[in-house]
């Protein structure tokens, strides 16, 4: 039976997963919990339409064992909300940081860093290392290269280049679907108007989840299917180890 695109979503974790119509209930929930950490006895599933104003359906039934997904209408593109009914001193908190021990990097070390912003800084006599020159004009950058040298850099020390996977992090939405891509542009994007930002990230999601196919008013920038295109701000690209994948494939039960 064919699998079907949905989002995954919990309190602490919001990912795209596809999920087989044949599967039971039980099956979805030991698959879940490999997801969202919340064992299936605790969980309370709800499954929202693919429009954003679906009511939810409760995914649940008197036989889990037997019963499955095929009569829940799962839809492209829907929503699988797993809350966890555990009173909350039985929760495991993840964003508790207060025992955490955090390293500080001495100074006397980050200033011997050859890789670091305050190294690319004293090269380029920017900032407070200007003032080593004479005039204004003595580093020989305007205002404007200055802050476009600066954008370069923050591209290159995030390890954002084209060919690297990704993800894109909505700040509107934090905790929405998970937009995995690949880096498809680095550069200027003229049809955009910004004062604050040089350099546009050009992404080729997986899945439909952008704005256009690589292309902005006629420019072409990278070839990408309709709806699976978008250009965005470096500081919400996060390069890693994001292949596309499967992880509710048969063999990671």
């Amino acid at each position: 039976m064919t699998e079907i695109p949905l989002f995954v979503t919990s309190e602490n974790t919001s990912s795209e997963r596809r999920i087989n119509p044949s599967w039971t209930i039980k099956n979805l929930r030991v698959r879940l919990e490999t997801i969202t950490g919340i064992p299936p006895a605790n969980q309370q599933i709800q499954l929202y339409g693919a429009s954003k104003i679906s009511k939810p359906i409760i995914i649940s039934a008197a036989d889990e064992d037997t019963t499955t997904l095929e009569g829940f209408s799962l839809e492209k593109y829907g929503r699988i909300n797993v809350d966890d009914t555990r009173p909350l001193s039985n929760r495991p908190n993840f964003t508790d940081t207060t025992n955490v021990e955090f390293y500080t990097m001495p100074n006397s070390v980050y200033e011997k860093r050859t890789d670091s912003v305050l190294a690319w800084k004293k090269q380029n006599h920017l900032g407070r290392f200007a003032e080593e020159n004479s005039g204004d004009e003595a580093n020989g950058l305007t205002k404007q290269q200055e802050q476009e040298k600066l954008e370069l850099l923050s591209i290159a020390t995030r390890g954002i280049k084209v060919g690297a996977r990704c993800i894109v992090i909505n700040p509107v939405e934090p905790n929405g679907p998970e937009r995995r891509g690949t880096v498809r542009y680095i550069g200027k994007i003229p049809e955009i108007k910004s004062t604050q930002i040089n350099y546009w990230v050009g992404v080729e999601y997986d899945e439909p989840l952008g704005k256009n196919d690589g292309s902005l008013e006629g420019t072409r920038y990278f070839d990408a299917k309709k709806g699976c295109g978008s250009f965005v701000k470096p500081e919400i690209v996060q390069i890693g180890d994001y292949p596309e994948e499967n992880l509710f494939s048969d063999d990671e039960i």
